[in-house]
């Protein structure tokens, strides 16, 4: 749990390195640690729900064809079999 106390402090020093970073973290009154670690987080979070939402996808993309080809070659209509 410390570590992830620590983490922002951390990251400020390597993020106050960068003149950009530290000039506008100091404009807005902000540690420049905890808005790398919002950063971080929102990053993080895209990955998630990109990576939830690719299966989906996938999931869905796969399995509603193949059981809508199983569903017109079983049935006896030649209609839905083109």
């Amino acid at each position: 749990m410390d570590k992830i106390k620590q983490f922002p402090h951390e990251l400020t020093i390597h993020l106050d390195k960068i003149d950009f970073i530290r000039e506008n973290c100091k404009k807005i009154g902000v540690e420049s640690g905890i808005i790398g670690s919002v950063i971080l987080g929102l990053l993080l979070f895209f990955v998630v729900i990109d990576f939830g939402a690719k299966m989906i996808t996938d999931v869905v993309s796969l399995v509603y064809p193949a059981y809508a080809s199983f569903k017109a070659v079983e049935s006896h209509e030649t209609e839905d079999d083109k």
